[in-house]
């Protein structure tokens, strides 16, 4: 809490956060009004991840990503 305001809340009210549980009403409301992140399109973080979820597709290889994005940094 600062000074007499919740923050948890008030981000949630101006549509800067999502709701986990608590704050539900908060997050509807902004929802509704189309503040802060419900002004556009917005997908929950972990619908994000469902949607995106490259694991299930084919295994990768990790290192090898790595060093391609390393040699793209330093360019070699």
């Amino acid at each position: 809490m600062a000074a007499t305001t919740e923050l948890n809340s008030a981000m949630i009210e101006a549509g800067w956060a999502v709701a986990y549980g608590a704050y539900e009403a908060q997050e509807t409301q902004a929802r509704k009004a189309g503040r802060g992140l419900w002004r556009g399109d917005f997908m929950r973080p972990q619908e994000w991840r469902r949607a995106h979820d490259k694991l299930s597709e084919e295994p990768r290889d990790l290192v090898a990503d790595f060093w391609g994005w390393l040699r793209g940094r330093i360019g070699f």
